[in-house]
């Protein structure tokens, strides 16, 4: 598996330092994007809860390769390597008395309903992603809209994470 990444790796940056000059965006650009994932109903029962939640970050360099469309338009198709990081808890619902320090002078304290966090965990690990989107150039300049769609696979402690997420941002 290793040998695997190593080659992964190598062709990914042998494929991006070969095209960086034939691409209109320059060397280097910055992005920020985010998106948006849900823990479905079967997740749930194999962990044997009512509640969960998790999350992943990821710092990552990909190679971007470029095919304008149109004057506004374009498609690209991106890859790399980085670091992931994933934490995630399990919760049920319970009752308990919520103080909200603000407030707490004029109306004090009250029962309500709350998640009660049974476990939580947390791990870092590098990996590997590959994927391609749609951009919309704003002005003449080189910032960016973009639409991406974009397989994420890490493996921490022997367990693999893959996710598939549909990301919005803006690229300069």
């Amino acid at each position: 598996m290793l040998r695997v990444r190593l080659f992964f790796a190598l062709i990914v940056v042998l494929a991006g330092v070969a095209s960086a000059h034939a691409q209109d965006d320059g060397r280097f650009l910055f992005n920020v994007g985010g998106g948006v994932g849900f823990i479905n109903s079967s997740t749930k029962q194999l962990l044997q809860t009512p509640g969960a939640s998790a999350r992943q970050y990821a710092l990552t360099f990909n190679p971007i390769f470029n095919f304008p469309i149109g004057r506004k338009f374009g498609a690209y198709a991106i890859g790399g390597i980085g670091w992931y990081h994933r934490s995630g808890e399990t919760t049920t619902p319970g009752v308990a008395v919520i103080c909200t320090p603000y407030w707490s002078w004029w109306f004090g304290c009250t029962l309500g309903s709350v998640n009660i966090v049974t476990s939580s965990t947390s791990s870092n690990a590098f990996g590997e992603n590959i994927g391609g989107g749609l951009t919309y150039r704003l002005g003449e300049g080189r910032t960016k809209l973009y639409a991406e769609v974009r397989y994420h696979h890490a493996s921490y402690n022997r367990v693999s994470t893959n996710i598939l997420p549909l990301t919005f941002g803006i690229r300069w």
